[in-house]
């Protein structure tokens, strides 16, 4: 019988949420959330870590994992908005359309903070070429780390998040349909994040290979990825929802999505029964 496909997505501070291979009862696949979303929409993959965006627009559909999620508090330099001059004169911003949650935050920043509601110029290349094009560029993950040493002004906008709110900015958390994995398939995505979490200095050590960030070399890999937080707690859910509750209030989502979590007791009833799909 085929292996069920989960999906990953490909930036460094995701690293500690990758299976990173030998035995697995899941085939461990990598893309970004957009894709993994569309995945999970056409059910060629039954797990898949998602933004709080890319969540929210299948609510219905989509059942939230417990226990792992990614979030940081700011100052990482992961969502980055570089610009040439004032922030309050910004027009436009260059994106990255996969970068749902994080164009999000991005304009509830900039319209909270600055009372700016630039327009959005798809695009994608350097800061450099999108400065070109545009008053702004964001920057996710991996691109930004690149970025970071340009020497363009820039804003964290995950710190900016932070001030604003006082809770963390969670970049994304795992995602499946109801009742598309077993319990056993359940705890693999669990104890690969627990696992990641031990293992932050061999992942540190392979980031240079793995990501191709000048500059960045174990040390500097592993301060970067000490300033997440692997798990799902309270704050995280409240988090969550109040992104979720200003990407409302700002007319970007229909609605404020109810947070589902995948019932453990029920899947594991349903394991018993062998009514797994």
């Amino acid at each position: 019988m085929p292996k069920k496909t989960v999906a990953c997505i490909p930036h460094l501070y995701a690293d500690p949420c990758r299976n990173a291979g030998g035995d697995a009862l899941l085939e461990w696949r990598t893309d970004v959330p957009a894709r993994n979303a569309i995945g999970l929409r056409d059910r060629s993959l039954q797990a898949a870590l998602l933004t709080p965006v890319d969540y929210a627009r299948e609510s219905s559909l989509f059942y939230i994992v417990p226990e792992v999620a990614i979030a940081s508090g700011g100052g990482d330099g992961t969502i980055t908005l570089h610009f040439r001059e004032a922030l309050t004169t910004i027009g436009s911003i260059a994106i990255d359309p996969s970068s749902a949650s994080e164009i999000v935050l991005a304009r509830i920043v900039l319209a909270e903070q600055f009372e700016s509601t630039p327009s959005l110029v798809p695009f994608q290349g350097t800061v450099a070429q999108g400065l070109a094009k545009a008053d702004a560029v964001l920057c996710v993950g991996d691109d930004a780390l690149r970025e970071s040493r340009t020497g363009v002004r820039a804003l964290d906008l995950v710190e900016e998040w932070n001030e604003m709110t006082g809770l963390p900015y969670v970049h994304g958390f795992w995602v499946a349909r109801e009742r598309s994995l077993s319990a056993e398939e359940i705890r693999e995505i669990q104890q690969t994040s627990h696992q990641g979490r031990r293992d932050l200095e061999r992942i540190a050590s392979a980031a240079a290979t793995a990501h191709r960030i000048p500059g960045l070399g174990p040390e500097a890999a592993l301060e970067y990825l000490h300033q997440f937080s692997y798990d799902f707690g309270e704050e995280t859910e409240q988090a969550v929802k109040e992104f979720l509750r200003f990407a409302y209030f700002h007319g970007i989502l229909p609605d404020v999505a109810d947070l589902q979590f995948v019932d453990s007791e029920a899947t594991k009833q349903n394991d018993s029964a062998g009514d797994v799909p």
